[in-house]
């Protein structure tokens, strides 16, 4: 059994898919305690993810790692800190963990309109989304990371 995880590491929610076989299978919102610190959202997120990662160990996770662009509104501080949850999800797992770029698996196009793909393009998501009770808003993270893996199994000869 081939299973893929995505993580879309956020500083206030991270988003996991997890993929069995090529076929999502689970997906997951870990959100921040509210008022902790970053340091213990880091160690919060980290031990819910390793709690939700599928009984046999995956082959591969995927983690989103944040790039600071020129002329982003983006506060660079907050994309440092993104980064360390990043480093902290791939530093958790113990199988082979590939860092991707936002640019290197969904390129340029505006998010709203990538979402909208993916929401079409992989099977069984949108349902996931709706029986888990997610709310809308909440659904970017687990749409990039449902991305994130669907990018590396369409790129895999796994």
């Amino acid at each position: 059994m081939t299973v893929i995880v995505g993580v879309d590491p956020g500083i206030n929610n991270t988003g996991v898919a997890v993929f069995r076989n090529g076929l999502l299978s689970k997906i997951h919102l870990l959100k921040r305690l509210k008022g902790s610190e970053l340091s213990a959202n880091v160690r919060d997120q980290t031990n819910r993810f390793l709690a939700q990662m599928p009984w046999s160990t995956p082959e591969l996770v995927v983690v989103e790692k944040p790039v600071v662009y020129p002329n982003s509104p983006a506060n660079p501080a907050d994309v440092l800190d993104i980064a360390v949850m990043a480093g902290a999800f791939a530093g958790a797992s113990s199988a082979e963990v590939k860092l991707v770029t936002p640019h290197d698996w969904k390129g340029s196009v505006p998010k709203k309109i990538h979402n909208d793909r993916l929401l079409n393009q992989i099977q069984n998501l949108q349902n996931l989304l709706v029986v888990g009770g997610y709310k809308k808003r909440d659904w970017e993270h687990i749409i990039d990371a449902a991305g994130i893996a669907h990018w590396a199994i369409e790129r895999a000869e796994l």
